[in-house]
C-alpha cells in the first residue's frame, strides 16, 4: 500500500485530511517503526507548527482501527510502536535483550507457504512473530 492508497481510501470513506494525519501518514513510509515521539517530531517538522498530543494519540488510533497500521510493544521498555500494515511484506521481529537491539527479517517464502499450510488457508492478511534472544549464563 502506497501513501496515495492510504489518503484515497480515508478519502473515499469520507473523512477528513487534516494536516497531522497526513503528516502521521506521510512519516509510516519513512521508517519501518514509529513511536509517539517520532511522530510528534515528524510532524513539527513537515507541518511546522505545534502538535496537539491528543491529536496524534487520536489518529493513531483511528488508523490502527482502519486497519492500517499495527502496534507493537517493546519487549523491554513496554514503549508502544506503529508500523504500516503491508499485505506482502511478511517479516519477523527478533529482539536481541542482552544489545536492547530490534532486528527485522524478511520471511521466505518457503516459511510463508508452511504457515500457511499449518492453518490451512491461503488469506493471510497479517502475521506477527516475535523472537526474544537471550543468552545462556
Amino acid at each position: 500500500m502506497t501513501e496515495k492508497n492510504i489518503i484515497e481510501l480515508l478519502q473515499s470513506k469520507k473523512y477528513r485530511l487534516t494536516n497531522i494525519r497526513k503528516s502521521i501518514i506521510n512519516c509510516l513510509f519513512h521508517e519501518h517503526k514509529h513511536t509517539i515521539s517520532d511522530f510528534i517530531n515528524h510532524i513539527q517538522k513537515s507541518i511546522n507548527e505545534e502538535v496537539n498530543v491528543s491529536s496524534v494519540y487520536n489518529t493513531l488510533e483511528f488508523l490502527v482501527n482502519e486497519g492500517i497500521i499495527d502496534i507493537t510493544i517493546d519487549p523491554v521498555t513496554k514503549e508502544k510502536s506503529f508500523e504500516l500494515i503491508d499485505k506482502n511484506d511478511f517479516h519477523i521481529h527478533i529482539y536481541d535483550r542482552e544489545n536492547k537491539k530490534e532486528k527485522t527479517i524478511d520471511i521466505s517464502e518457503k516459511l510463508m507457504d508452511a504457515i500457511k499450510k499449518e492453518i490451512k488457508t491461503d488469506e493471510i492478511s497479517n502475521i506477527k512473530i516475535f523472537i526474544e534472544i537471550k543468552k545462556r549464563n
